[in-house]
Formats: structure tokens, sequence, C-alpha cells
């Protein structure tokens, strides 16, 4: 939650080191503390022991990395340049959040004009899309509250959209209804149903033209992941707006990712679009370095997709009370770079989970310092602990721990004493993989990329102690080689089946879960597609993919000498879910993908799929699979589903990497 006011644009450089004022000097790991510190390792405290229990099940694949750049324009050429380095190349960020400001005194007209001359004009968006920008991301804004008519709002906003993509050639990926709407059950705050109703006509409006038809629509865009956006969700989820919502949208301050959303999130992806800390930054900051490094580890803990900083960077002159908004900042008074701690610990884990990494649910099942088992980030009383782990998609294993004890209160914010730990930390799906060597690394105010040498896991399990002690406001990162076979599989993360005429409107997964049927026939009431929607975020570049479906039953008549050829084809639109979507659901199905003959009841089919995956894979990490019988035979054909009690039978995904 944004406690004090914004100023305008923000900024950094990359040749950096001599212009730091606050004891910073280049070192051959990036940059050190040179002023005498008391370490934290210089404890006379006994350490605690850490207990981190990681989940056998994957979860969401991490898409990347994202911020909002304001103020570009006013940064010298050479210099905003240089911050594109830092900030867009070497953290790796895929996603560019831009800003269409003030719509509450603006005209459209106004609107475009300086969108024009602030982003495009400057040459933003293809200096960021050099340094690896693949996807634009739009943010209208009018403040808080509602506005005096909704309809009008949402009608503003895709037409801005529509002169941007018409007249300019901006490639929008997605855009949300508005930021931070203030929820409450009377005016100005917006209600629930209101921000339907707002989010219902601009997907009619985006909709109704061919330029703007395929920007996806993201929501409620909440300040927190708390009560207000539980709220929206739980009306939405009831409302056919769901399935033409691409993913749920929060922002993260006092409330991150947390347990509650899960089961109302129906495998759509969340992104969190803006974090960050608040307040008068210095140098060296390693307390707002500890909480951003937090605030991630918690969130990939809890299911987020995507995670964007506040400012990637921005202009700060001198006496900026709000430089813990901006990543990096530019003096424009002194002419200095400014690197604040908290990019080091940001890049640090950019460094050990990869786009494409596939989180396990990690718990501290003995509660240090009672905190929740889970480590959610939370109002009022942060946790001690943070912690997450995933497999990269080169087969290495990623972990992220930090201490948040001893940091102090801020607003609404405390913290649990000061306290250092040893960590024990098990991961069964390595318990018969044998000893696993691990790279161990601190970032701390001492020292922002520490090598700590290595660990080495023996029956899944390793002890962090002695020189790998985790103090307060230290984040430890390790990272393995590629472990296991090349090859893994994915579940579906939906799957069903529709059938048309009289059943169009009918939710077919709610009647037979356990099977996905496709018939085809000139008789529009038992025509039935099968659809499967996989999550293959940061699969870019696998070396193959092939999707492996098992037959559950046919229709009489179906045999070797007289098969069925099901058609696959990629769906191109990703948003149903699995207990809503019907045959009158928007799936516009895109070129044929490859055909298969069915002939008995248990045949087990492989459908290569690997081109389909690397491109949507680059596109929105989802890809949506519908089998069609194109050919009219009149015949009925079953596969079983991912609900099936025969595990072996399910569908999978099978992808190698290189």
């Amino acid at each position: 939650m944004r406690l004090l006011p914004r100023v305008l644009t923000g900024a950094l450089s990359s040749r950096l080191a001599s212009r730091f004022t606050a004891g910073f000097v280049a070192a051959s790991c990036g940059f050190a503390f040179t002023s005498p510190i008391l370490a934290p390792s210089a404890r006379a405290q006994t350490p605690e022991t850490l207990q981190i229990e990681v989940g056998t099940t994957p979860r969401q694949a991490y898409q990347g990395l994202g911020a909002s750049f304001r103020g570009y324009n006013v940064i010298p050429e050479a210099k905003r340049l240089e911050l594109a380095d830092l900030v867009v190349r070497d953290l790796g960020m895929r996603y560019n959040r831009v800003w269409i400001s003030d719509l509450d005194t603006r005209t459209v007209d106004q609107a475009v004009n300086s969108f024009v001359s602030t982003v495009i004009n400057t040459g933003q968006l293809t200096a960021f899309a050099n340094r690896g920008i693949t996807h634009t991301i739009v943010t209208p804004a009018r403040g808080p509250h509602v506005p005096p008519d909704i309809n009008a709002y949402s009608d503003m906003i895709a037409e801005i959209l529509f002169r941007l993509r018409r007249d300019h050639n901006v490639n929008i990926y997605a855009t949300t209804f508005t930021n931070e709407p203030a929820v409450g059950n009377a005016a100005p705050k917006w209600t629930a149903l209101q921000i339907r109703q707002g989010m219902t006509r601009l997907r009619e409006r985006l909709d109704a033209r061919p330029e703007t038809a395929s920007i996806h629509l993201l929501g409620p865009e909440t300040d927190n992941s708390n009560k207000e956006m539980r709220d929206v969700l739980n009306l939405l989820r009831g409302d056919p707006i769901w399935q033409r919502l691409h993913g749920v949208s929060s922002h993260s301050y006092s409330n991150g990712g947390n347990d509650w959303t899960t089961p109302v999130l129906d495998d759509k992806p969340w992104w969190q679009t803006e974090s960050s800390e608040l307040g008068n930054e210095q140098l060296g900051d390693d307390v707002r370095g500890v909480k951003n490094a937090s605030r991630f580890l918690n969130d990939m803990n809890h299911l987020i997709t995507h995670w964007f900083y506040f400012i990637g960077f921005q202009q700060s002159p001198t006496g900026d009370p709000d430089r813990g908004a901006k990543l990096i900042a530019w003096n424009p008074n002194t002419n200095e770079n400014l690197i604040f701690l908290k990019y080091h610990y940001l890049k640090r884990l950019t460094e050990t989970f990869e786009p494409g990494a596939v989180f396990r649910r990690t718990t501290n099942p003995n509660r240090v310092r009672n905190q929740p088992a889970s480590m959610q980030w939370k109002d009022p009383e942060k946790p001690a602990t943070n912690a997450a782990v995933a497999r990269n998609q080169d087969g290495s294993w990623a972990i992220g721990i930090t201490n948040n004890t001893g940091l102090p209160a801020y607003s609404n914010d405390t913290f649990r004493a000061t306290q250092h730990y040893n960590t024990r930390i098990n991961i069964p799906e390595l318990a018969n993989a044998g000893n696993i060597t691990f790279n161990v690394w601190r970032t701390s105010k001492a020292n922002v990329k520490e090598a700590l040498g290595t660990v080495t896991m023996v029956d899944g399990v390793i002890n962090l102690s002695g020189i790998h002690v985790l103090n307060p406001r230290d984040l430890i990162t390790l990272r393995s080689g590629p472990v296991g076979s090349k090859s893994h599989s994915k579940d579906p993360i939906a799957d069903a089946h529709v059938r048309g005429g009289t059943h169009e409107t009918t939710n077919q997964h709610a009647i037979e879960p356990t099977v996905l049927v496709v018939k085809g026939t000139t008789n529009a009431s038992f025509v039935r597609h099968a659809l499967l929607k996989f999550d293959v975020g940061g699969l870019q570049n696998i070396a193959g993919a092939g999707l492996n479906l098992v037959v559950s039953h046919l229709e009489t008549g179906v045999s070797p000498s007289n098969p069925v050829t099901i058609t696959a084809h990629v769906c191109n639109n990703d948003d149903w879910v699995e207990a809503m979507v019907n045959f009158k659901t928007d799936r516009p199905i895109g070129a044929s993908i490859g055909s298969f003959q069915v002939t008995h009841v248990g045949q087990s089919i492989t459908l290569p799929v690997t081109n389909a995956v690397r491109a949507e894979a680059a596109k929105d990490g989802r890809l949506t699979i519908i089998l069609r019988d194109t050919a009219n035979k009149n015949l009925q054909v079953a596969f079983h589903s991912k609900e099936t009690a025969n595990q072996n039978a399910r569908p999978i995904l099978v992808v190698t990497r290189p």
C-alpha cells in the first residue's frame, strides 16, 4: 500500500562505482561496502534450527520479472540506456508496465499524445525490446475512486488502446482496468459489482475491434492481496467475465501472496504487478534489501507467476522522500547513479530462479518464532523467515531463504526478535537422487554476492550451519547442477470437453469429469471437442515435447480397420475455466499441429507438439490444445482425463530439455 506521495521519475547507471558517495567500491563480485561493519556473523547468539520442508507436487511455473519505468523521457539518453542495461538486460526482465495516467482529467487525445511523447518518441519500447522485454502491459489510472460513469471510463480505455494499436503499432499484450481501486461498500469507493461492470464493459469494447481483441485483461489490481481482493474475486468467479479474464493481478505491500487465494485462482496466472518499499532509502539499506527479497520468495511460494518491482528506474532528486519505490535511481542534482542494495538482492534471486522454474510448496513445520508454517507475508507481524524452492528448466534445483528477524517496525509492519538460524532443508523428490552438490551464496550489507563454497545434499537433505548460518537480513541462495533425467512430465492445469447443439451452454466437465470426449458429426447436438491446457512457461528452448493420451472407451464401430482420425489444434484463448467452459465459450481454433488415429481401448498415443510448446511459451506461457474429428466420422472416442482414477492413464505433456 502506498503511504507516501510519489515523486516524478527516476533512474540509474552502469558505470557506477566511482560515483557512489556511500562507501561503495567496485569488486569482482559486484559492489561491497568499505566502511567498517560489524558483520552479522560476528554473533554471540546461539543459532536456532530452521526446518524447511518441500512438497513433492510441482506448482506454478515462474514466467519472469517486470517493472514500471516512469519519467523515462526526462533522463538523458546516455544515462537511461545505461539504466536499461542494468535493470532490463542484467535482471532478465520480460515485462514493461506502462502507465496511462490521469484519466480523471485527460481526454482520449491528451492521453494518447502523452503516451506517444513520453514512451514511443523517446525510444523506450525499442530500447527495452533490444534488451529482452517481450511484453508490454498497460495500466490505466485515474485515482482510487469510482468514476462518475463507469461505462464511459471503460470506453475511454478501449479507445486509447485502439488508437495506440492502429495509429502507432504499439504491441500491447495485456491491460488492467484501473490501478489500486479503493474497494468498499459505498461511493467514492468501488464496489465489487462496479469493478465487474467496468471489466465486463472493457472486455466487450476490446472484443468489438480486431485491433484490440487480442489484448488480454488482468484484474482486479488491488493494492494488496487482502479481503477486498477476495471479495472481488469471489464475485468475478461466478460471472461470464471470469472466462475472459486472462489473469488475476494484485500488488504486494503489507500483504503478499497468501494461502486463501489458491482455491479461487482456477488455474489462472497470478500477476503481482507492483511491489516495493517506501520512504527515503539510502545506499546500503539492507532492511529494504531483505524485505524485498522476502516478498519475492513469499510470492513464489504462494503461486505468483509474474513478479514486478514497482519502478525499475526513475529520476530521484536530492531529498526525494520516496526513493524506496525505485529499484535504481538517477539523481539529476548530482548526476549520480544510485544502485540501492535491494537491486543486488533481486539480482541474486534472478540468477537463482530462472523463468520457467517450477516451484514446490515450501513450509516451516517447526514454526520458528511461532511464525505461520506457510511463512506468509501479511499484516501486521511479518514472518521470521521466507523460503522458496523450485526446479529450473535446465534440471537444476534452486533455493532461496531470508531472515527477517530484528528489522525495525515500519508503518503497520512489525518483526520478530533477532535470531540466527542453522537450516535443515528436506526435498523428498531428491531422496533417491544420490549426493547432490549445491553452490551457496550469501547476499548482505557486507557483500552483495559472497560465495560460500558448496554443500552436499544427502538423501534429499541439506544442512546449513557454520559459515552457512542464516543471519538477520541475509539472503542465502543455493543452486545445483542439472539433476535427474532430461525428460519430465507436466500434468494439465485444466482439461474438459464441450458439446454443441442443445448442450452448448452446459459445462460437460461437471457431468463427465473423468473423460475427454471427441466426436465429429453433422448433428450439432452430438459434436464434442476436448480441451487440455498446460503451463509451458519457460519452455522456449526445449529439445522436444509430446502429448501423451490413453483411450478410455470407444463407440461401437471403431477398430483398427475403421479408425477415427483426431486432429489437434492450438486454441488461441487460454482464459477458459474448467468448471465453466462450454461449447459457446470463446475458443478460437488455430492451425492444426498434428493428427493421430484411434483404433482400440487402452491405446497409448504420443502426439509431437514441440513447436506449439515453444511458440506458446514465448507468448503467455499457456498452451491449450483442442482435439476434434474434422472428418465427421460420427463415432465417439474418449480419452482419460486428469481426474481419472488410473494415474498411469492421465494425460501428460512430456518435455525433454537439450
